[in-house]
């Protein structure tokens, strides 16, 4: 894919803005560790401090599927889930981040290019992964843009029989609208960035995850659901992005839906706030480890 340099720069500039906000919102950009060297793979991220990317890290008999955690569109591995990932990989999971979707290399910002390249580079990730831990299966967790890809790729790229359970963090399953878009980047201040990103400028994710796009026709093209795979959706009530928070839920057997504010009624995170709250750290550790529960805080969040 050929971009402009008029394109990379808007691209870049929505991207970079929208990540120092991610970060801001949570104080997430002190805690993050620096970034290193990438693996072998232009999906791969590197190892870091925070437990996750050990490309030598072997699954046990308890947890015995690697996890992949993926980002959403303009985020990266360390800034936007690099918390969520270390609390997985404490809980005892072999647990990779991967950088995917880059507009320009390098510049560790992605998810923007259209979809089907986001999920050939994930695919080819999850082999890597599976490769290199001897696993037959591996787990998927996603947020926004990532999550949609933990619904996409087992069902579109035929990949549920190397997936064994998903968990989608405010997935956008029946897709946006361009209000929707333009109210996240009204809250980050790079409206007129993202104008020009959906009159063509750059952001092609966006274009593809808008209602009726091809990328969503297929994966709501019959069941979503997949059998053998264990999935678990996590949204909530409050998200101005995804909403109403039913176009984020998948009415089927074999998915588990839940409302952050089920249990917790003072929860107000928005689309970009609930992965960065402990509540959905503990929601989905235990969506994954289902033989090993924490408890589940109760926490206000933010409105973003």
């Amino acid at each position: 894919m050929r971009f402009t340099t008029a394109r990379r720069a808007a691209a870049m500039t929505a991207a970079a803005l929208g990540v120092i906000a991610m970060m801001t919102v949570t104080g997430a950009a002190s805690a993050q560790p620096a970034p290193a060297a990438k693996a072998d793979s232009k999906a791969a991220a590197v190892s870091s401090g925070g437990g996750y990317n050990n490309w030598n890290c072997k699954p046990t008999k308890e947890r015995p599927n690697p996890t992949i955690v993926m980002h959403g569109g303009g985020g990266n591995p360390h800034g936007h889930m690099g918390t969520l990932g270390a609390s997985l990989a404490a809980r005892g999971f072999c647990t990779f981040l991967p950088l995917y979707g880059e507009i320009v290399n390098d510049v560790p910002l992605g998810a923007w290019v259209d979809l089907e390249s986001q999920a050939d580079e994930l695919t080819d990730y999850i082999d890597k992964v599976l490769a290199a831990t001897g696993a037959e299966k591996v787990n998927l967790v996603g947020d926004s843009t990532g999550a949609f890809q933990s619904l996409y790729i087992p069902k579109v790229r035929g990949y549920a029989d190397k997936v064994a359970k998903v968990v989608a963090i405010s997935p956008p399953t029946r897709g946006l609208s361009e209000s929707s878009l333009m109210k996240l980047a009204n809250q980050l201040g790079i409206t007129s960035a993202v104008k020009e990103i959906l009159d063509g400028i750059g952001w092609e994710n966006a274009v593809d995850l808008a209602y009726g796009a091809e990328a969503i026709e297929k994966l709501n093209d019959g069941p979503i659901a997949q059998p053998g795979v264990d999935y678990t959706i996590i949204a909530s009530k409050t998200d101005e992005i995804v909403n109403p928070i039913e176009t984020s839920f998948v009415r089927e057997s074999g998915v588990d839906n839940i409302v952050t504010q089920d249990g917790c009624p003072i929860n107000i995170d928005g689309h970009i706030a609930i992965v960065y709250n402990p509540r959905t750290w503990a929601l989905v550790g235990n969506a994954l480890d289902t033989n090993k529960q924490t408890i589940v805080p109760c926490i206000v969040g933010f409105p973003v």
